[in-house]
């Protein structure tokens, strides 16, 4: 019977599972390179095929980090391996502040898989919403189309909660006082 610290890496490779786990390993390991003071300006985002991008709080950290990038992939060549990571990009946009327990939301959901909607939509939305994303194997993909759909049905709630009514045939919401919307309006003439 085969070991399972010798059969793991060999699963790994087959499900092309290594190569997603060290990227993750790799943005998980952002903050230890950087150091408190550039991580709490800036954070891992991506990491793919040696590319690691990296979102920042302002044009000025971002000017300042693009300085310091090969630096920064030197220190990241000791801790992870010299191919790890090849280039950094960084964007200031999509910053957003990081949560008061420091622990960042994209790295929670990409932990845990899972999408946190409570008190967002009522429960058996969020339960129908719930059981659809479960069909979506990727993680990361599974929690951005969660939010995605979660927006589309708060707007449709706030769209209801004006007045705001289905359209008979197609079902999109409308604000017309007639039962049709006005694309099924037209089309029907």
């Amino acid at each position: 019977m085969l070991e399972l610290s010798k059969a793991l890496p060999q699963i790994l490779q087959q499900m092309n599972l290594g190569e997603r786990l060290r990227e993750g390993r790799i943005m998980d390991l952002w903050p230890e390179v950087v150091g408190a003071n550039i991580a709490a300006r800036s954070r891992a985002t991506k990491c793919r095929d040696g590319v690691l991008t990296v979102s920042v709080a302002s044009s000025v950290w971002l000017q300042q980090l693009t300085m310091m990038r090969l630096e920064i992939v030197k220190l990241f060549a000791q801790r992870v391996g010299p191919d790890a990571v090849t280039d950094i990009r960084f964007t200031a946009h999509g910053w957003s502040e990081w949560p008061k327990d420091n622990t960042p939301r994209a790295d929670h959901h990409r932990a845990t898989g899972r999408l946190d909607l409570s008190g967002q939509l009522p429960a058996q939305q969020q339960a129908h919403l719930t059981s659809a994303l479960a069909l979506i194997p990727d993680d990361d993909l599974r929690v951005r189309a969660g939010r995605v759909m979660a927006k589309a049905q708060l707007r449709q709630q706030a769209l209801k909660a004006k007045g705001w009514k289905s359209c008979t045939l197609c079902g999109e919401l409308h604000d017309r006082p007639k039962p049709l919307c006005i694309v099924c309006e037209v089309s029907n003439h």
